[in-house]
Formats: structure tokens, C-alpha cells, sequence
């Protein structure tokens, strides 16, 4: 078991570092794509334009990457994981545009580099909608401040769970300008798992020689479609589909316990159990929900049962 912090880009600095220390974190989950550049980072609802631009983002480079995780040992940590590609990155890959074969070609180069660097997981989440439609409010124990979803009680803040997608955005991020009247962006169930099927048998390979895994991200929030596209992994069974797509321990898990516990049947703990016999490692429990910290402590205390999984690390939110 280990705890690591996750940090946007903006945030990767030797004070937090130092922070992260301090709060007896021994690894860092950095966040590459910046998101909320010049903003307060809370997580955003997605609507209003989304959570920020990454039309000028370029491939993270060996160099980069290397360098993060240099000065991430060097403040005394590790580097548990990369979270998320940027959009820019793959979007055509998400949408099957005319760019998906030429930004595949780009992601296995940059997988390479980070196993070269040392980098140990990279975490996605292979969504159109990507984490949409949150609401703030004073929903956690005492009127604390916490995000939810589907909140009835917020009327005219809540954003709309079935608006589309505007065209050049993708996961929340706008990659180009949108075209005046262009389509509104959809895709059924069968596709978006005919293009996962198709990316992780291009990249889990790559992946698996360079000594990299790749982590899926459940659906968070785990509804049946958002903004007119099909969700993937808002089952816990659906984990069971995706792993089998490719047999590699490079084909990995993200265990995020509030998506897990959202899910139609999904008791974290029971939905965890059936992996831990798959021969990798890295299963990375950690709190996000209110009520799981006092079960989760009760079955650490059995985490023999727990040590196997094929899991990449996931920061709390």
C-alpha cells in the first residue's frame, strides 16, 4: 500500500513536494494536462466552456519527463503515475477522426519515452464526455463544501446532463475552434468499445515493452450515456470486458472507490476481491467518499488479500 498525492501542473513545485512529505505522502500522481491554468484547480463542472484550452499543447518529451521524475526523488518522493493524456493528444483516437492513426503513432512514442524516463503508470480515461456535470455545494458532513451530481435541490445551477458536446472539445477541453452548425458529437455503446478494442490492441504492446501500465479510469459519474455519448466503465462488471480485451499486465486498472461505489451493484471491496490474483501489483485504495474511510481501514487490516491486482494509482480528489 502507498499514498501518494496528485497534483495539477501548476502545482508540481518543491513546496508541495515539501507538502506532500509533511502529510507522510511517499509518491505523487502529477497531472501533465493543465487543466485550470491560472484558475482556483476545484474540480469544474465542465459546462461554460469547460475546464480550459489545450489546443497549443505539444507531446510531452523524454526530457520532460525524465525531469519530473528527477526532481520529484530528488524532494525525497516517487512518482507513482501520469494522470490523463491531454485531449490534444488523442482526440481523434476518442472521436475515430481522420488524425486517429498519426495520434496513435504519437502516443506510442511517448509511452516509450516515459518507461525510458521511469515512469511506472499512465492513467486515462477513455471518455467523450469526460467528468461532466457537478455541482458545489455544502453536501458533506457539517455543510462542508463538496461536489455532487443529479443534486435536485440545486435548481438552475445543475448543468444538463443530455447537452451536447460542442464541436473541438473533448473531455471538457476544447483541442481547436468549433465549427459553426457542425454535427453535435455522439457515439453508441458498440462504438466507443470498438475504439477502445482498437487502442488498446495498438498500444498495450508498446506499453508492456517499455515497462509502462496503462490504468483505465471508470465513468465518473457512472450513468448508462452523458451528453449523448455512451459511457464504458459504469458497471463493475465492465472492468471484466476491458481486461480481457488484452491479456498484458500493462492492460491495468484505476481503482477509483467513489465511482466504484456509484455504480449500479458496485460494492468497492467485493469488485476489487476478483483482481487480485492476476499476478501484477499496484492496487492503490484510497478514501473519496463519505462512509468508506472506517470499512476500508477495517479490510486493510486483511490486505493479504488485497496485495495482487493489476491497479495503477489513483489520487483522491
Amino acid at each position: 500500500m502507498k499514498i501518494g498525492l496528485g497534483l495539477y501542473r501548476e502545482q508540481l513545485t518543491p513546496d508541495n513536494y515539501r507538502f506532500a512529505l509533511q502529510s507522510g505522502a511517499t509518491h505523487i500522481v502529477a497531472h501533465l494536462t493543465n487543466y485550470f491554468a491560472g484558475k482556483d484547480p476545484k474540480i469544474d463542472s465542465g459546462d461554460n466552456g469547460g475546464w480550459g484550452d489545450c489546443s497549443t499543447d505539444r507531446l510531452w518529451t523524454y526530457e520532460e519527463l525524465s525531469a519530473l521524475v528527477q526532481d520529484v526523488r530528488a524532494a525525497g518522493l516517487e512518482l507513482a503515475a501520469i494522470e490523463n493524456f491531454s485531449p490534444r493528444f488523442w482526440h481523434d483516437i476518442l472521436l475515430d477522426g481522420p488524425e486517429r492513426d498519426a495520434q496513435i503513432d504519437a502516443l506510442k512514442q511517448l509511452i516509450r519515452d516515459a518507461g525510458r524516463a521511469g515512469v511506472p503508470c499512465i492513467g486515462y480515461n477513455f471518455s467523450l464526455a469526460g467528468v461532466y456535470g457537478w455541482t458545489r455545494g455544502p453536501y458533506a458532513r457539517g455543510g462542508a463544501e463538496s461536489v455532487g451530481f443529479g443534486v435536485e435541490d440545486a435548481p438552475g445551477v445543475v448543468p444538463d446532463p443530455d447537452a451536447p458536446i460542442p464541436d473541438g472539445m473533448i473531455w471538457n477541453m476544447r483541442y481547436r475552434r468549433g465549427v459553426p452548425g457542425a454535427k453535435p458529437i455522439s457515439v453508441s455503446n458498440a462504438e466507443i468499445w470498438d475504439r477502445l478494442t482498437r487502442f488498446l490492441k495498438d498500444v498495450v504492446p508498446v506499453a508492456e515493452e517499455a515497462g509502462v501500465m496503462l490504468g483505465a479510469h471508470p465513468d465518473d459519474p457512472p450513468a448508462e450515456a452523458l451528453r449523448g455519448t455512451a459511457r464504458l466503465v459504469n458497471r463493475p462488471e465492465k472492468y471484466d470486458r476491458l481486461m480481457s480485451i488484452v491479456d498484458s499486465p500493462s492492460n491495468g486498472l484505476e481503482l477509483c472507490l467513489g465511482s466504484l461505489q456509484e455504480m449500479p451493484g458496485g460494492r468497492y471491496l467485493r469488485t476489487c476481491s476478483p483482481f487480485r490474483a492476476l499476478g501484477a501489483h499496484r492496487l492503490h485504495p484510497l478514501p473519496q467518499r463519505e462512509g468508506q474511510d472506517a470499512a476500508l481501514r477495517r479490510n486493510l487490516r486483511r490486505r493479504r488479500r488485497y496485495r495482487h491486482g493489476r491497479n495503477c494509482p489513483h489520487p483522491a480528489r
